[in-house]
C-alpha cells in the first residue's frame, strides 16, 4: 500500500470511534464543518475589532464604550455559538440527536471507577464551572459581607481582611464539594486524593503546599492585608489582592508583581501601614558654613507647617546632623497624616526649600574641589641651584 492509498483511506473512509460509526469522512468534516466554522470565526473577530474602533473614535464617556464593547462581545458571541450549532445540526442532518446521543454515550465512559465514583470525560468537563461556581459564590459573599454585616460591626480593616477571607474560602470550599456530589464524584473518595497529594508533595508540590499555608499565616496573623502599602524584597507598592497562594502588589508604576505568599513568611516585609498610614517625611538639606543654622531651622519648620497633609500634631522638627564636607547637613522631619502623599509632600517641601532659602540669602553649597598647582617658575630655579 503507497502512501497516496493511505492518504485516500485516512480523508475519504467513514469515522469511526471505538463503536460509533460517524455518517462523514474526514475530507468532508474539514470542508463542511471545520472551514466554514473558522471563516466564521475570524469574519466574527473582524466585526468586533471593527465595532470596538467605531465605539473608541465616539463621543460617549469611558465608562458607557467599555459597557458598549461588553455587549457588543456577548451578543456576538452568543450568535457565533447559534450559528456553530446550525452548523452541527446541518452537517449531521436528520441523524443530529442520535449522533449527539451517541457522542454523549462515548464521553460518559468510565476511565476510573472506584466505588460509588465514576469520572468520564463529562465529569472533567463538569469540574471547570463547579469550581468556576464556587469562586464566584465565595467572592459575592464577601462583599455582601464586607459591605453591610462588618460593616456594622465596626471592625477595623485588618480584622475585616481576616473574617471576609476565611468566609470567602469555607463558602468556596462548601459549594465546591457539593457541585462534586452533584456532578457524580464520592466525597469519600477525597481520601484517596489526599493520598496522591502526599506523594505528589514529595515530588515537587512542596512549594505550592508552603505559599498555601503561607496565605493561611497571613489571614490569621495579618502581617499584611489589602491597601497596605508595603516592600518587600526591594519591590515598594500596595497590596490590592491576597490570594490563597500568591499575592498581587501593585507598583507606583502600576505594574502587577505577582508575590509568592511564602516570601512574606520568610522574608524582613517593611509594612508602612500595619498599624498607623501616619508616617515621617525626611527632607535632608545642607547650608553654607558662611550661614546661621538656627536661623534655617526656623525656616525649614516654618516651611513644613505651612506644606499640604503635614500634620501639625507633632510638629515638625529640624535637627542640626553634621559638620559636612561643603556645608552643615539638617534633616527635616514632618509627620503626614497618610503615606500615600509621601512623594508630593516630599517633593512640595523641597520646592519650597529652594524658594524660601533664595528669599532668606541661605546658600546650598555644592560639592568642589581646590586644586592647588605647583609655580613652574620656583620649580625652575630650583632645578639650577
Amino acid at each position: 500500500m503507497d502512501f497516496r492509498e493511505i492518504l485516500h483511506n485516512i480523508l475519504f473512509s467513514k469515522i469511526v470511534l471505538g463503536t460509533l460509526n460517524l455518517p462523514f469522512n474526514l475530507i468532508g468534516l474539514l470542508l463542511r464543518f471545520v472551514l466554514p466554522l473558522l471563516v466564521i470565526f475570524f469574519a466574527f473577530k473582524l466585526i468586533k475589532r471593527g465595532i470596538a474602533l467605531l465605539i473608541n473614535k465616539s463621543k460617549a464617556k469611558d465608562e458607557n464604550k467599555t459597557i458598549a464593547k461588553t455587549w457588543v462581545r456577548r451578543g456576538l458571541n452568543i450568535i457565533y455559538y447559534i450559528i456553530a450549532a446550525i452548523l452541527v445540526s446541518s452537517f449531521l442532518g436528520a441523524e443530529t440527536m442520535r449522533y449527539l446521543g451517541m457522542i454523549f454515550d462515548v464521553l460518559n465512559q468510565p476511565f476510573i471507577e472506584s466505588g460509588g465514583t465514576r469520572i468520564t470525560i463529562i465529569t472533567i468537563i463538569l469540574t471547570i464551572p463547579v469550581f468556576y461556581l464556587g469562586s464566584w459564590v465565595g467572592k459575592t459573599v464577601k462583599k455582601m459581607i464586607n459591605h453591610d454585616l462588618l460593616e456594622r460591626m465596626g471592625l477595623d480593616d485588618s480584622k475585616k481582611f481576616s473574617v471576609t477571607s476565611l468566609i470567602q474560602y469555607g463558602v468556596m470550599i462548601v459549594v465546591v464539594l457539593i457541585g462534586m456530589s452533584v456532578i457524580g464524584v464520592d466525597l469519600s473518595a477525597l481520601t484517596l486524593l489526599f493520598g496522591v497529594l502526599g506523594i505528589g508533595i514529595g515530588f515537587g508540590l512542596q512549594s505550592i503546599v508552603a505559599n498555601i499555608i503561607a496565605g493561611l499565616v497571613i489571614i490569621f496573623s495579618r502581617p499584611v492585608k489589602e491597601g497596605d502599602r508595603i516592600i518587600i524584597n526591594g519591590i515598594e507598592g500596595t497590596v490590592s489582592q491576597i490570594r490563597l497562594n500568591s499575592t498581587n502588589i501593585t507598583t507606583l508604576k502600576n505594574e502587577s508583581i505577582i508575590v509568592p505568599n511564602s516570601n512574606f513568611v520568610e522574608n524582613i516585609v517593611h509594612n508602612y501601614s500595619y498599624e498607623d498610614r501616619k508616617i515621617v517625611i525626611r527632607n535632608n538639606i545642607s547650608i553654607s558654613y558662611d550661614n546661621d543654622p538656627e536661623e534655617a531651622i526656623e525656616v525649614l519648620e516654618s516651611i513644613a507647617i505651612n506644606t499640604d497633609y503635614v500634620l501639625n500634631d507633632p510638629a515638625p522638627k529640624a535637627r542640626f546632623k553634621n559638620f559636612g564636607d561643603s556645608g552643615l547637613d539638617i534633616s527635616l522631619f514632618s509627620w503626614i497624616s497618610d503615606l500615600q502623599y509621601k512623594y508630593e509632600v516630599h517633593d512640595l517641601i523641597n520646592r519650597q526649600i529652594w524658594k524660601r532659602f533664595r528669599d532668606e540669602n541661605i546658600s546650598i553649597p555644592y560639592p568642589h574641589v581646590h586644586v592647588i598647582m605647583p609655580d613652574k617658575h620656583k620649580e625652575d630655579e630650583t632645578i639650577e641651584d
